[in-house]
Formats: C-alpha cells, structure tokens, sequence
C-alpha cells in the first residue's frame, strides 16, 4: 500500500518518526516531501512545489494523509503568523478538493490543529506582538472564555477590565 503523507512540518516528530514506523512494515510505502521543501520555524515550506509533488505522486497511491497547515500556511508555526489574503488561502484549500476529483479512488485524510494562544511574552513561534502582548491576550481570552460561560469571579472581571484599560485607544 503507498501513502502520500505531508506533515505538519519538519520536526523530527512529525516528519522522520511517521516515516521510520512505515519502515517497520512490509506493506507500507510511505511517500513525502523532500525535506529540505517543508520549511522551519518561520520560515514556511515550498507550499507550490509540495502541491505539485502531491498532483504527480497521488495517482499511484491508496491514501493521502495531509496536513492544511501546511499546505495552506507553510507549516504549523507560520499558520499563526501569516499575512496570506483570504483569496490565497482559499485558493489552497480548494486544491483538496481538486486533488479528490482528479484521484477520486485516493481516500484522503486533511488534518490541521487549532492554534493555541502562548501564555507568554516571547515570539519565537508566535508573532512579533507577542514579545509585549502575549501574556495579556491569553490572560484576556481566558477570562472572555470564562465570563462567556458565567464562570468568571469578581477578582477576574477587575483583572480583565484592567486589561482591557491598559489597551483602550486614548481618545
């Protein structure tokens, strides 16, 4: 059996260690990307060359496990970062479905994760903002998620009207 599979990114974790487990079975071929094509950090993956990879490889495959972050964004950490319009975006995700109508026989499997907010002033994989801001956005959504839920305490909702002062344009 082969299988197309685009990770998340290139990190060992994601890129080499579903790559070694195929390895240990005789009917799996596990097929990706060249490496030096998925990017890092932020710097994000040759998003065209992997879609072209993908259009040329799948035909002769079975499954296609692919990773939207990816192949939308570039790679995990620049799907929290990027400044891609929506039409590109779009363009991107419509390649899904372009790839399921040209291979309809591929049984095709898209995964992405949902972005978490860094509970921390630091923008190594994270915008620039964040080196400033980044504690006070999570600390902030974390007391909208709890007064959204009518679990927010008297101490919080002080805590998250200061915050919300702090940031108030000046008028």
């Amino acid at each position: 059996m082969k299988v197309l599979y685009v990770p998340l990114d290139d990190r060992a974790c994601n890129y080499e260690f579903p790559y070694a487990l195929s390895r240990l079975t005789d009917n799996i071929e596990l097929l990706r990307p060249p490496h030096v094509w998925m990017g890092f950090l932020k710097q994000g993956a040759d998003v065209e060359k992997i879609w072209d990879w993908i259009f040329q490889n799948a035909g002769d495959c079975e499954y296609a496990i692919l990773s939207v972050d990816t192949l939308v964004y570039g790679n995990l950490v620049n799907s929290r970062i990027h400044n891609l319009s929506i039409d590109v975006c779009m363009e991107r995700m419509d390649r899904f479905r372009e790839l399921k109508e040209k291979i309809p026989k591929i049984k095709l499997h898209a995964f992405n994760l949902v972005a978490r907010v860094a509970a921390y002033n630091n923008s190594f994989e994270d915008p620039m903002y964040w080196d400033i801001y980044g504690y006070d956005i999570w600390r902030y959504t974390c007391f909208l998620d709890r007064e959204s839920r009518g679990e927010i305490s008297e101490r919080e909702r002080e805590e998250k009207n200061k915050i919300e002062k702090k940031y108030r344009k000046k008028s």
